[in-house]
Order: structure tokens, then C-alpha cells, then sequence
């Protein structure tokens, strides 16, 4: 269980309701994400974008920073740079409270 309130996932009333998800809606949009640990940058400049009726993968070899981005967009870790939205509102920005 996530404890730290920094780290919580958005409660489920922010995700808009299903009338409002129409086909090609921008639902996330990840902008030039990079996450750094020390001197190892895991991901750099990653830019995604997830629209509603569509099926996306992520696919990369073992440590080309698939599970890092993954933890960046949900808030799990926050991203060093870039920005990150998920139905038009900043979350998990650099420098930002999620």
C-alpha cells in the first residue's frame, strides 16, 4: 500500500466519467520525460501519447526504462524533467506535487 500522500494515485473521481472519454480524446501525454538516479539517466526525453479507443504498447529491451517511465506516469517516482498530463492537468511535472 502506497503510504506517502506525495506518491497517491488520484482519487477515481478525477478520472472523467465514461460519456466524456470519446474516441481519439488525448487521455495522456507524456512531454520530453527524463528520470535521472544519481549519475545513471534511466530515460531521457521520453514523449508518449495515450488517446481514448486506442491500443498503445510499450515494448524496449531489458533496462531501456520501460518500468521507470511507467512509475514516472503514475507517480510513483517523479520525473527529473518533462511534463506529464493525464486528461490536460500536469501531474507528476518536475519539480511539481502531484
Amino acid at each position: 500500500p502506497m503510504t506517502d500522500p506525495a506518491v497517491a494515485p488520484p482519487p477515481l473521481d478525477a478520472i472523467p466519467p465514461a460519456s466524456s472519454r470519446e474516441p481519439g480524446r488525448l487521455i495522456l501525454e507524456v512531454r520530453e520525460v527524463t528520470k535521472r538516479f544519481g549519475g545513471v539517466t534511466a530515460v531521457r526525453g521520453a514523449n508518449l501519447e495515450l488517446r481514448a479507443g486506442q491500443v498503445t504498447s510499450l515494448i524496449g529491451p531489458n533496462g531501456a526504462g520501460k518500468t521507470t517511465l511507467f512509475n514516472a506516469v503514475t507517480g510513483a517516482i517523479p520525473a527529473t524533467e518533462g511534463v506529464i498530463r493525464f486528461y490536460g492537468d500536469a501531474k507528476n511535472t518536475a519539480g511539481a506535487e502531484i
